[in-house]
């Protein structure tokens, strides 16, 4: 770290890496702290010269943490060793700065809710919206503290919400997502846009060092699978995905420009989180011809939309879909009007239409745990139907399987159904997740009744389970063990 010591960068730097390694450590897979007892920023320190006399080399992956995504198909995450996760961040939180551009109207996790927009009583143009949005700053994501992306999708859903409140009520929606984003980012693309950016803002010449080490990190980091080629795709979607996120944002960025200038000029609005879009416009054949177009855009950076989870929406089906006003009740803690949300949602799912019970199950059980709302009946019936479900409710994460737990007289009788429904089926991931909820709720479990015995037998049935993977078994497990000192 010897040639930006002391800038405003570097001490930015050293926050964040602190962060970093204690992610790393106590995260989803901990990994083990360095072997000679050096603290992170010695460890850079050590990164940064090993790269200056160009003797680093990425090491292969640990492992590989398999996540359903659906009916068993699987995506394998890579979890990095962890000096290349430091240098992967470290080199993407330097050029952090560069990476960001302002584009009308695109979220893509990193905008806040225009406040403006909330207290509006009127129907808006587009136009309207589109000053709205604009006059807002970034506020950078941060996956290493999760709160900070939740707080922002949920600014994000407010900003959707609003939006479809203040647009003329016959237009209709359109939503998408970019196909296997992360794999398909052309690193050749990539560096060239780093290059050009950098060049823009008049870089130094050691910012521009870093797109060397980053490409060479991208090229070379999943040699497992690709040999000793160089990877000419593909960011890393490890569980953490700060880095990527940034980077994958930032390669979006020529795109948005293009398409936020046609949307304009059609009445069209548009708005992005992530990779996924979202249209508002007049009517379905003006929105068909706008993703054709955003089509033609995205083929220019090597990348396509997803045709299976492309569907159009009134507003009303969209924000039953979404559950916006069911949200927003919860919102207001009115306990009367969640009844009859919840209500609307139950018919519009009985009727074949779409609804985003994950969403709900989530937004419930975060206000029930903070004693916002009551336990109502009608509440109840809807948590025991969607988030009883071990299948279902190992999509919401470890944090809501406890909440949901201890809604439980007995949260052991719940959390034995779900822990042999997750040692009944292949995918690692649901297991390294409860291991690290048994860490983060340590305490919480003791004063529900939770016993030592039984997390040790939750343990050892997790650890019999998952033998054909090495990730939760050299790594997860035996955190967990030394964690409840077993």
């Amino acid at each position: 770290m010897q040639h930006y010591l002391g800038t405003r960068v570097e001490t930015r730097l050293k926050k964040k890496l602190r962060k970093l390694s204690k992610a790393i450590s106590t995260g989803l897979v901990p990994l083990p702290p360095n072997s000679a007892g050096k603290n992170v920023i010695e460890e850079m320190t050590d990164l940064d010269y090993s790269v200056k006399l160009r003797s680093y080399t990425p090491k292969l992956p640990v492992g590989y943490l398999g996540l359903e995504k659906r009916i068993g198909v699987t995506r394998f995450l890579p979890i990095l060793a962890r000096e290349d996760m430091l240098l992967y961040f470290a080199t993407t939180y330097r050029l952090e700065r560069f990476l960001f551009k302002k584009i009308v109207g695109v979220q893509g996790a990193y905008q806040s809710l225009p406040q403006e927009l909330v207290s509006k009583d009127k129907t808006a143009n587009v136009l309207d919206l589109f000053e709205i949005i604009d006059s807002l700053p970034y506020s950078v994501a941060n996956m290493v503290d999760p709160s900070n992306w939740l707080n922002e999708w949920k600014e994000f859903i407010g900003f959707v919400k609003n939006a479809i409140d203040s647009t003329p009520s016959e237009f209709v929606i359109l939503t998408s997502d970019i196909a296997n984003f992360y794999d398909s980012i052309n690193i050749d693309r990539l560096r060239d846009k780093l290059s050009v950016r950098l060049a823009e803002l008049r870089a130094t010449p050691e910012d521009f060092e870093q797109i060397d080490y980053l490409e060479n990190y991208l090229r070379y980091y999943d040699r497992l699978l690709n040999g000793y080629r160089p990877s000419s795709k593909g960011l890393p979607q490890e569980y953490l995905s700060d880095a990527s996120r940034l980077l994958s944002n930032f390669y979006l960025l020529a795109f948005d420009e293009k398409f936020k200038d046609y949307c304009v000029k059609e009445d069209i609005l548009y708005t992005r989180f992530a990779d996924d879009l979202i249209l508002l416009g007049k009517d379905k054949d003006c929105l068909e011809l706008a993703l054709h177009k955003a089509s033609r855009f995205l083929l220019r950076e090597g990348l396509n939309l997803n045709a299976s989870k492309t569907r159009f929406f009134t507003k009303q089906q969209y924000q039953l879909y979404r559950a916006l006003d069911l949200i927003d009740a919860v919102g207001e803690k009115n306990q009367f009007r969640i009844a009859c949300e919840i209500r609307k949602s139950r018919k519009h799912l009985k009727a074949g239409g779409k609804v985003r019970t994950d969403t709900i199950s989530k937004r419930l059980l975060t206000a029930l745990n903070k004693k916002e709302i009551t336990y109502s009946w009608s509440i109840r019936r809807f948590i025991e139907d969607f988030a009883t479900d071990p299948d279902k409710i190992r999509i919401l994460g470890q944090t809501y399987i406890f909440r949901r737990a201890m809604l439980e007289s007995d949260p052991n009788d719940f959390l034995n159904v779900y822990v042999a429904s997750i040692c009944s089926k292949p995918y690692a991931h649901p297991k390294a997740d409860f291991l690290q909820l048994l860490r983060k709720f340590k305490t919480k479990l003791s004063n529900a009744g939770i016993s030592k015995d039984q997390i040790t037998l939750w343990i050892d049935q997790i650890e019999q389970s998952a033998k054909d993977s090495e990730v939760v078994t050299q790594f997860c497990v035996p955190s967990t063990k030394s964690f409840y000192k077993i």
